[in-house]
């Protein structure tokens, strides 16, 4: 029997973790929806039926002792947890999963597991980026054996309203210096000076515009596959947004949109969905000389139900495998189960 957490259950990527999981549940498992909102959980548990159970939650509050227990399985979707919890966590000998995309805060994750060494298992890095694009560049990395950099470019279509922490993260990290690892040594990169075109081939040949942020999955590729450098780009779906968010990071309102970042994420869900609803994914291996090695490209839905996807998978994967210690993603899957699992999604 297994127990299963899904902290900040009733979000947009939580709840999508709680919709797939919820299908592969064996008897005596259980899935607890938990957050400080215990309504919202429990309007979400009455959809999951009764292997489901609602629990109030605030992993920024007062730790409350023997909430979680050995054996437990925990997907965190919330933006942050406090040093106090994931001390008491990294305690307990369970398995944690972290869908986060900030260095900074995963960074502090690994740390407070890691001075409990083999007592539980950390995994970071898991959802559509980082995560897919770890296990996407990992299979390029086998494959080509020059590689000098890879390149990661993110598409999201804007057809459908992407949720409120994700918006505002990305609209902070548009206005960001951010870390990348080149020759081994952190350099600090603006936003503004990196913006580059790609060409996408799903589901038919197109060119876009993306910005380079800080995605923590540079520095984790380029660690890991021992690589000059490693960089992700983002852009939007329409083409002409990018245009659009290209001006506005050259311009001093760069600093609005850092400063405003939340009130720009609650607009953004008032306003009409424009554009397809998608998730293109293509990784880009090179040479010393910056010659293109090759590429993987994928193309999937709604980039929430894809990072959920991704996180229900490495739940899986924990409980089976019961493996301890800090790790990411690519130590417990690889893109040939992603793509025989989740086989809607379009490759190239």
């Amino acid at each position: 029997m297994t127990r299963y957490w899904i902290v900040g259950g009733y979000g947009d990527v939580g709840s999508a973790v709680a919709q797939s999981l919820i299908t592969t549940l064996a008897a005596g498992d259980e899935l607890f929806i938990a957050g400080r909102n215990l309504g919202k959980a429990e309007a979400l548990v009455g959809e999951l039926g009764d292997q489901a159970k609602a629990i109030e939650l605030n992993v920024n509050g007062p730790v409350v002792a023997g909430q979680f227990q050995p054996g437990d399985v925990v997907v965190n979707t919330v933006e942050t947890i406090s040093d106090e919890w994931l001390s008491a966590l990294a305690q307990t000998g369970l398995s944690f999963i972290d869908v986060s995309a900030t260095e900074d805060y995963l960074n502090r994750v690994r740390a407070l597991f890691g001075q409990y060494g083999q007592k539980s298992l950390c995994i970071t890095e898991v959802g559509a980026s980082p995560g897919l694009t770890n296990l996407m560049a990992a299979k390029l990395a086998e494959q080509e054996a020059q590689v000098d950099r890879i390149h990661t470019f993110i598409e999201m279509g804007m057809g459908e309203h992407h949720g409120y922490a994700a918006t505002k993260w990305f609209f902070e990290a548009l206005a960001s210096p951010y870390p990348v690892l080149i020759d081994g040594a952190q350099k600090v990169l603006s936003p503004r000076d990196q913006l580059m075109g790609v060409e996408y081939e799903l589901p038919k040949t197109r060119q876009a515009t993306a910005i380079g942020v800080g995605f923590s999955d540079q520095i984790s590729i380029a660690n890991r596959h021992n690589l000059h450098a490693a960089q992700t780009f983002v852009g939007v779906a329409p083409n002409w947004m990018n245009n659009v968010l290209c001006q506005l990071v050259r311009l001093p309102f760069s600093t609005v949109l850092r400063r405003h970042s939340g009130f720009l994420a609650g607009m953004m869900s008032k306003f009409p969905p424009v554009g397809p609803v998608r998730t293109s994914i293509k990784s880009v291996a090179y040479d010393s000389e910056q010659q293109i090695l090759g590429s993987i490209e994928m193309l999937g839905g709604d980039q929430s139900e894809l990072t959920a996807e991704i996180a229900a998978m490495g739940a899986r994967a924990a409980d089976v495998q019961k493996q301890t210690g800090v790790i990411s993603l690519p130590d417990i899957l690889d893109l040939d189960q992603v793509k025989q699992q989740l086989p809607r999604l379009t490759w190239r």
